[in-house]
């Protein structure tokens, strides 16, 4: 099982009630491994089989460990939601594990509030950033310039990768360093521990862990606060992520107890040292 699966989505157009997902790229961020969901040229050209797609576009995205997406949280599963017909359930189990740096930015998780493109935050970390815009995508579909098209998807896919690789990046927005192990799922960045490592290297990693789990869960009960719950017309759902809420507001407060205590060892131990 992936730790992180990356994607994007290419669509007809901006509203998900008149336009249609016409590719879906991935790549799972440890393997490298790459698929494309090319709705638009199996819709042309063997349509029995766009419900099989389907599955297995959901299968693949329940089974990650975490998502990884460039507004991904408003814009791309929000409109597979209405497009493919998905439930509330699948939906706000991906939006849980999602990792989105446009929403973080919007969320404050960088400092100030704050938006930017994915191509200015290339040009402000040196990635290779990808000819065309969204329309060219558009054009591709209707041209069933079906290659094309899944390229210019796997592009974006191969960026947002490039960019969690280098894990530290530039800010284009201010004059600071945005580190995506605050965002991303807590064990994306968590190397194996040499063996001779000392006691303080350990309790210092399982201390970064917690904080990063505290973070992680933070930002989930943001989003849940701000968005899912706005968007749940089903009093059950809507009962279901109340209880889901609380749940992890204790699992952060546990958390939290547990960092206390690993950093009064931490002072204990240097203490000792």
């Amino acid at each position: 099982m992936c730790k992180m699966l990356a994607f994007d989505i290419e669509t007809t157009g901006l509203d998900p009630e008149h336009s249609l997902v016409t590719v879906v790229c991935t790549e799972d961020f440890e393997t490298g491994e790459r698929r494309a969901y090319e709705f638009a040229r199996v819709r042309a050209c063997e349509p029995q089989n766009e419900d099989v797609l389907r599955t297995e576009l959901i299968q693949a995205f329940d089974e990650a460990n975490s998502l990884c997406a460039f507004n991904g949280v408003r814009f791309d599963i929000p409109f597979l939601h209405k497009a493919l017909g998905l439930s509330d359930a699948t939906t706000s189990a991906w939006l849980f594990k999602i990792t989105d740096i446009l929403e973080s930015a919007r969320l404050g998780m960088f400092g100030p509030a704050h938006t930017f493109g994915l191509n200015l935050l290339c040009q402000h970390n040196q990635i290779k950033v990808k000819s065309g815009c969204g329309l060219q995508a558009i054009k591709f579909a209707q041209e069933q310039k079906w290659d094309e098209l899944k390229s210019y998807c796997a592009d974006d896919v191969r960026i947002l990768c490039d960019l969690y690789r280098r894990r530290f990046l530039n800010n284009p927005r201010f004059h600071n360093v945005i580190d995506l192990s605050l965002i991303a799922h807590v064990n994306t960045y968590v190397k194996q521990s040499n063996k001779n490592a000392s006691k303080k290297q350990k309790d210092t990693e399982n201390d970064t862990e917690l904080c990063a789990e505290v973070v992680d869960l933070r930002h989930k009960l943001l989003f849940y606060q701000e968005h899912i719950f706005a968007s749940c017309d089903a009093e059950a759902a809507f009962a279901k992520l109340l209880a889901e809420n609380a749940r992890q507001k204790t699992e952060i407060d546990d958390l939290q107890k547990k960092l206390a205590v690993y950093n009064e060892y931490c002072v204990c131990f240097e203490d000792v040292l």
